[in-house]
């Protein structure tokens, strides 16, 4: 009996240091954080994982799309192959961007906001490669040169800008099938000039209509389109090249523009000027109208303090001409501004009566 405790105590006494020594770990387990660190691990493991496969996607989409212009790039080339070579078209691949730039007589007589049947026929082949490409707007930007125009139906080149912009969407949409939807049209009259208005060969390169397949926002932001950011106030236009850089950046061009720089046109829509803090932000500040019931009794003004005067003898002579109290005539001495006035004092009553 006493050998069988003997045993129960020898285990009892292996069994307690273990049972302490697990107590102790699972304390400091708990203690120091380790099964939160492991779940953030875990859940960062994942994040990782699923923005990896959104990069992987965006990368394939991006590659797509690239695929997509370089072919419709190939296309149009290849189907304006004389008005490339004449240089009355222009075609620009980016990385994400398509520019097709028609000088304003491939499209339309002087003046006009109707298409040629030799512009329609053009911009039939141009819809056909543009229905190819997906997921991409469509921007139509209509220029002028600095030449004014006064007629009934365009008083300014604002309306023939933005009136030969329209004519194109509405051909794009009704002969080659593309949806409404997609277009935008755009006005920018003579202030985006990509040459000299001072020479009639200059002034031709810039009456031109830009058709601009991209998304909305790459328009939003550095597109590297001339056409939409036009040219930097104070300076010459930039080229091509200043668009470097990201998914703006110039794949291929078919002839790039020549002759002199252009002029630096006027900034439209000046940016408005800032409001002095002296002057609370431009507007003055009115005080608000207060009704009498609101705004309360008049604060009394402060009176002037006098010495105070050294009281005369009485004496029964009257005063001199010229010489009464402030208090007005017939008012007693120190009575308050507004006080009713009293009446003057009877005449004493004549003697023996």
């Amino acid at each position: 009996m006493r050998g069988r405790m003997l045993k129960v105590l020898m285990v009892i006494l292996v069994l307690l240091p273990v049972g302490l020594t697990a107590y102790l770990a699972n304390s400091l387990y708990n203690r120091k954080g380790v099964p939160e660190a492991l779940e953030n691990l875990t859940r960062q493991l994942f994040q990782s994982k699923a923005e990896e496969h959104k990069a992987e996607t965006r990368a394939k989409d991006l590659e797509r799309k690239t695929e997509e212009l370089q072919t419709a790039y190939d296309s149009l080339v290849a189907d304006l192959r004389g008005e490339v070579d004449s240089r009355d078209i222009r075609v620009r691949q980016f990385r994400e961007k398509l520019e097709i730039n028609f000088v304003d007589k491939v499209l339309f007589a002087s003046g006009s906001a109707e298409i040629t049947p030799k512009g329609r026929d053009i911009l039939s082949r141009v819809g056909t490669v543009l229905a190819k490409v997906k997921g991409k707007s469509i921007y139509v930007v209509g220029h002028t040169d600095n030449m004014p125009i006064h007629s009934s139906m365009y008083p300014s080149n604002w309306e023939l800008s933005a009136a030969r912009a329209s004519s194109v969407i509405r051909h794009l949409s009704e002969a080659s099938g593309l949806v409404p939807e997609r277009f935008t049209a755009m006005g920018r009259a003579f202030y985006q000039p990509v040459a000299s208005n001072a020479t009639p060969e200059g002034r031709q390169e810039n009456r031109r209509v830009d058709i601009i397949v991209a998304d909305v926002p790459l328009l939003a932001g550095e597109t590297g389109s001339q056409s939409l950011r036009g040219t930097v106030p104070g300076g010459a236009a930039q080229p091509a090249e200043a668009g470097k850089g990201g998914d703006s950046e110039l794949l291929r061009e078919t002839n790039p523009p020549s002759g002199p720089a252009p002029t630096a046109p006027q900034t439209l829509g000046s940016e408005p000027a800032k409001a002095d803090p002296a002057d609370g932000g431009g507007k003055a500040a009115l005080p608000p109208v207060l009704s009498p019931s609101d705004a309360g009794p008049a604060p009394a003004p402060s009176p002037t303090v006098a010495p105070e005067p050294t009281p005369a003898a009485p004496t029964s002579e009257a005063p001199a001409a010229g010489q009464q109290d402030q208090a007005g005539p017939g008012q007693p001495a120190g009575s308050q501004p507004g006080s009713p006035e009293l009446p003057p004092p009877l005449p004493d009553a004549p003697a023996g009566s």
